[in-house]
């Protein structure tokens, strides 16, 4: 009998999954942060600053 109050909701469910989804990576990485600090700072570093390197590697040759 519940499916009739979550009907409306049906084309959100995609948004509530992608949040999700975030949440669970902010959650990973404070974790992450508490226990190593420096191979968590070494690991979104290198993640966000990947292809401006790559990039860089590649006109420098």
């Amino acid at each position: 009998m519940a499916l009739p109050l979550f009907a409306p909701l049906a084309p959100l469910l995609p948004v509530f999954k992608v949040l999700a989804l975030g949440s669970v990576k902010f959650i990973g990485v404070g974790i992450g942060a508490a226990f190593a600090p420096v191979l968590t700072a070494n690991f979104l570093v290198g993640m966000s600053a990947g292809t401006p390197l790559k990039y860089a590697q590649f006109r420098h040759k």
